[in-house]
């Protein structure tokens, strides 16, 4: 999967890729009215009251999570197309403790796992983990 910069591109959708104090990171299950099943990052669409792809992903983190995280703890790994061809900002955030999170109706379920590609994975979950990886280390 390539990376690219965020400069002139078309932002359509961000995910945040959060990892805990365990090396664990982040997976919220999709609810039954999704259009596509299976755990997935916190992230979605940019609004109109978005300035840039950063207050997607901090927004769309806060809302499906209620994990409130400074913008200045996000930081940015790439840009990549998704599985349906639209672009999407890639962040990650290392948390130094733990942190409660209180689901939307969105979702039906979370989970805090280093064992992620055993789980049936939405879209490009794995890859945008595995990108984050290789980007942080």
């Amino acid at each position: 999967m390539e990376i690219k910069k965020l400069e002139n591109f078309d932002v359509k959708a961000c995910v945040a890729i959060i990892e805990n104090p365990d090396g664990e990171f982040l997976l919220l299950k999709r609810g039954i009215k999704a259009r596509q099943q299976g755990w997935c990052l916190p992230g979605g669409g940019k609004d109109k009251e978005d300035n840039n792809p950063l207050d997607t992903a901090k927004r769309e983190t806060w809302e499906e999570t209620g994990l409130k995280i400074k913008k200045s703890k996000f930081q940015y790994v790439g840009l990549s197309l998704s599985v349906r061809g639209f672009y999407v900002g890639i962040y990650y955030v290392k948390l130094n403790k733990h942190k409660n999170v209180i689901l939307s109706e969105e979702h039906s379920d979370f989970l805090w796992t280093k064992d992620y590609n055993s789980l049936d994975l939405a879209g490009n979950t794995a890859e945008f983990i595995e990108l984050t990886k290789k980007d942080t280390n």
